[in-house]
């Protein structure tokens, strides 16, 4: 029997595909991967309904409340979508999800995922996507047959037929059942490289399930989805990033200046200096976040380019120092990843 592979090790393999290595880059070892592969898959239809029958009876309250919000928000007719994705061996069928988005982004979404920043979401809807709510509606895809709870997450045909042009292997994932989650979506965030998504997919798609290894990590995601929720309530209350990280100039030639991390997002990146920073140039930037329970901090690295720099402290005892605000571009698709795991935090599991 093939032994499971660790989750840090198979996205650490499928991240060598980035050119340029990660500095410091670990990933917790305790967490394993459980291939999509049943060794009968009608038995594993019995295990998933045992499952997610008493997930619906669960969480039905919940599906009940976000419907009548959106019912009264967005009009009865608002409140499910229905799209067409491809399952086991292409077959299609209507996955089903909480209305989030308007009516426009048909278009916009017709053979790619929804972009960045096109505020396309409903003022609910962008709530429920960024506490992965939405996804609630599945578990009656799961009850149908349609889907498993674990497994590749189901694509749209318009997104398969394009994929499968560019990345080897690809159509591996329509041998088995689509998921409700999937390891590379809880664990990677959602702008990872495509490359090193399918790449995870096709080698979990030829090994064989562990239900141990299943129940644990469904079980670790549904607790991910309980503080991520949390997580976004707090940054809603509080206008945003509350944790301070560490920085350093990063550029052949200089001597690294100590930095602070005092903010970032997808965009911009705030730090502290005890020297202002100039605006004609840019920066090599290493960031670093430590956590009080994790022996090993995080690093990325970025280039960033000083937008606005202003002055605090300098008043009585406070020394003088400089808040310096960049706009920055990572090294490289893995440095994007950490950036966007470990910083951002756009992953559901940390």
């Amino acid at each position: 029997m093939t032994k499971p592979v660790r989750a840090n090790r198979a996205i650490e393999d499928a991240a060598a595909l980035a050119p340029t290595p990660a500095h410091g880059f670990t990933v917790p070892r305790f967490l394993t991967m459980s291939g999509y592969v049943p060794k009968d898959r009608r038995a594993y239809r019995v295990w998933n309904l045992c499952l997610v029958v008493p997930l619906i009876l669960f969480t039905l309250p919940l599906m009940i409340l976000i419907a009548l919000v959106l019912a009264l928000a967005q009009g009865p007719r608002n409140v499910i979508y229905r799209g067409a994705r491809l399952g086991l061996d292409q077959k299609p069928f209507h996955i089903l999800k909480f209305q989030t988005l308007r009516a426009e982004a048909a278009q916009m979404t017709k053979d790619k995922v929804l972009p960045a920043g096109t505020n396309l979401e409903t003022p609910i809807g962008k709530h429920l996507r960024d506490t992965r709510l939405d996804e609630l509606p599945q578990l009656f895809n799961v009850l149908k047959g349609d889907m498993n709870l674990l497994g590749p997450r189901p694509v749209r045909p318009s997104i398969a037929a394009i994929w499968r042009q560019s990345i080897p292997g690809y159509d591996l994932r329509f041998k088995v059942t689509p998921g409700l989650v999937g390891y590379t979506q809880a664990l990677m965030p959602h702008s990872a490289d495509k490359a090193i998504r399918a790449r995870v997919n096709a080698m979990l798609c030829r090994r064989p399930v562990s239900l141990v290894q299943e129940v644990l990590f469904l079980g670790l995601t549904g607790l991910s989805v309980l503080r991520w929720t949390g997580r976004v309530a707090m940054r809603r209350f509080r206008g945003g990033q509350t944790w301070r990280g560490e920085a350093m100039i990063d550029l052949p030639g200089e001597s690294g200046q100590p930095l602070t991390l005092v903010h970032i997002d997808g965009e911009y990146v705030q730090v502290e200096s005890e020297s202002p920073l100039s605006l004609d140039r840019s920066y090599g930037l290493l960031l670093r976040r430590r956590w009080r329970f994790r022996p090993v901090a995080k690093c990325a690295r970025c280039t960033g380019v000083p937008v606005e720099i202003c002055e605090t402290g300098g008043d009585g005892a406070a020394p003088r120092r400089w808040l310096c605000t960049l706009r920055y571009t990572p090294r490289s698709p893995l440095h994007r990843y950490l950036i966007e795991r470990y910083f951002t935090e756009r992953s559901l599991v940390a």
